[in-house]
């Protein structure tokens, strides 16, 4: 039976994923398109909704990212490569608002790179700024146009941890929720917590996963398995014989790069390129006499446990 102090644990546990998932439905709202991925300069896009440069820089607001600064041809190219073709105008970050003809990127930069079409920047009546036409060209707007998507660029941080660490009962393992990033960035940051990324060893764990991190947050997260080493073989990144998988149907498809593993909604497997920045589960494996959590097991541990019981510590 849960004691009182437990229940209000678990009670404030609950909330603090009500918040999360509110939080993270507000700002969805914004997004059409989110969190796509550019190997080449380690930054990640998303679009925001239709709107003029005034809504579009509330976005910018709320979401805390900024209007894309392009930097370079190789960049302009992905872009229009990966981003555009689903997209007719783009609002990017460039104009000329501080000085007439002076244009300059709203995150600080200097315009070193520029893609203008013929005839422009063209800075009559108030054409102040930048959006990217369907054919890849920057053209001059006076931002009042309301059939503009915003382009949105930031280089994201290293994986953090957003939730736990949450104790499984059934294997005495400790998980993580991490915040998106790829799925190197995030077995870095799984091994600086002393762990991996999860490796699932059968359906009851799979699904005690699902459970906690994966449905209460509307996500789909990295797991530890992988064929980064021998195509096709796929293997826990802790080590551990794959014992148990949960594949949708038709997968692992091992297409060009797919060398990484997903888990769905469904509490399903997809393999995945691993440069989408995605959420992640980090499981510790932590040794039982290991009680105040500093990876290793000496009579310390004892006297922690033995203050921490005449102390009278739930």
């Amino acid at each position: 039976m849960l004691s009182n102090v437990h229940r209000a644990r678990l009670g404030l546990v609950a909330a603090a994923l009500a918040l999360s998932a509110a939080g993270s439905s507000a700002m969805g709202q914004a997004i059409v398109l989110g969190h796509r991925y550019n190997p080449q300069n380690g930054h990640t896009y998303v679009v925001t909704r239709q709107g003029s440069i005034t809504t579009t820089n509330g976005y910018v607001s709320t979401l805390g990212i900024p209007l894309a600064t392009i930097n370079d041809s190789t960049e302009q190219a992905w872009i229009e490569c990966n981003i555009l073709p689903t997209f007719n105008a783009l609002w990017i970050g460039l104009n000329d608002v501080a000085t007439e003809g002076t244009f300059a990127w709203s995150s600080g930069q200097s315009a070193a790179y520029t893609n203008w079409g013929s005839g422009q920047p063209n800075n009559t009546a108030a054409n102040d700024y930048a959006f990217m036409t369907s054919a890849g060209t920057w053209s001059m707007s006076t931002g009042t146009n309301t059939l503009t998507w915003g382009l949105l660029e930031y280089e994201p941080a290293p994986a953090s941890v957003a939730f736990g660490p949450i104790l499984n009962p059934a294997n005495g393992s400790e998980y993580y929720l991490l915040t998106r990033g790829t799925w190197q960035q995030a077995q870095a940051a799984a091994i600086n917590l002393g762990g991996h990324l999860v490796t699932i060893d059968n359906a009851q764990e799979n699904e005690w996963i699902r459970n906690n991190f994966v449905l209460p947050f509307a996500i789909q997260v990295y797991i530890g398995i992988t064929d980064q080493t021998i195509e096709g073989q796929f293997r826990w990144i802790s080590g551990s014989t794959v014992t148990y998988t949960n594949w949708r149907s038709s997968e692992p498809s091992n297409g060009t790069g797919e060398d990484y593993g997903v888990m769905s909604y469904t509490g399903e497997w997809n393999d995945v390129a691993g440069t989408v920045a995605v959420d992640a589960v980090v499981e510790v494996k932590r040794c039982r006499a290991d009680f105040n959590r500093d990876n290793a097991s000496n009579t310390i541990d004892i006297f922690d446990f033995l203050n921490t019981w005449f102390a009278g510590c739930p």
